[in-house]
């Protein structure tokens, strides 16, 4: 969970990477595209390229195609063959333009309010607590799961999961960061769900145009699986929303891999908007 989280790297910081290249397209001398991206580490992304969101921007979607087609060639001879894009949910004419370049769909982020949290059935036994370090050991159960579930249909994300002893020597970190704030979901005494938020600067995803002022990020999120589907995850949803407008957010986002049904059906409940697509190719 932790390890996920990272600094921001807007364009200019971005373009300084040793790893960074891309294209740009003129019209004259008027410049109305560029592509740049930058390679993460090997080992949970495989030989890639990301385009963030401070990475791309075209004044009309039909220079998509010839900006990476520069850009893509460079990275190929490279052996970056796997190329990730995040790309304004609203754009419907760039979507489909990287769709036409064989690229799919794999990651949603997504913003709202802090406010008008929908109301929702809940356990009369299901108590929502701030988590504290007796909860580490169920903290660190609930974050192997995550990476467990998503190795699963209809997800298949291959992951590196953390050890059990390191999980629990982040969430022990967390907790003891004030910035930050973990809530549990303890059914009959026992902890069943979690929910993380922190400020969103900690998100290496929502940067740049992606990242809304005055901001925190639902982190994280997890339910044991026999007690999924009884509204445990919106329940934490909806607490960590309070507590957020309460603390003074003006929005908060999140994300979640498109094919987890479960996530989607959740925070999409919840009232959160979809803002970005990771959209992903691999060249074989």
């Amino acid at each position: 969970m932790k390890n996920q989280l990272r600094p921001d790297r807007p364009l200019d910081s971005l373009c300084r990477s040793p790893s960074a290249s891309g294209a740009s397209v003129r019209e004259g001398s008027r410049l109305t595209g560029y592509v740049v991206g930058a390679s993460r580490p090997e080992q949970h992304w495989g030989p890639n390229v990301w385009v963030g969101p401070s990475g791309l921007a075209v004044d009309r979607a039909g220079v998509i195609g010839e900006l990476y087609a520069a850009a893509a060639e460079r990275w190929v001879s490279e052996g970056k063959t796997h190329h990730y894009v995040l790309v304004p949910a609203m754009c419907a004419d760039w979507v489909e333009s990287w769709f036409r370049l064989g690229f799919g769909l794999q990651h949603v982020h997504a913003v709202r309010e802090p406010g008008g949290v929908p109301s929702g059935a809940e356990s009369d036994n299901l108590l929502l607590r701030l988590a504290d370090h007796r909860d580490l050991d169920a903290l660190a159960e609930l974050e192997l799961l995550l990476p467990a579930h998503q190795a699963r249909s209809p997800v298949f994300a291959a992951g590196n999961p953390s050890a059990l002893s390191d999980a629990r020597r982040d969430w022990e970190e967390t907790l003891g960061d004030a910035s930050s704030e973990t809530w549990v979901a303890e059914l009959n005494g026992r902890v069943i769900g979690c929910a993380m938020r922190c400020p969103v600067e900690r998100s290496h995803a929502h940067s740049g145009p992606a990242r809304p002022e005055n901001a925190a990020i639902l982190a994280f999120a997890a339910v044991f699986p026999e007690c999924l589907g009884a509204g445990v995850g919106r329940a934490l949803g909806r607490r960590v929303l309070e507590r957020a407008g309460a603390a003074g957010y003006s929005a908060i986002v999140t994300d979640w891999r498109s094919a987890n049904l479960q996530a989607a059906r959740a925070w999409t409940g919840l009232g959160f908007r979809e803002t970005y697509f990771r959209l992903f190719r691999r060249v074989d």
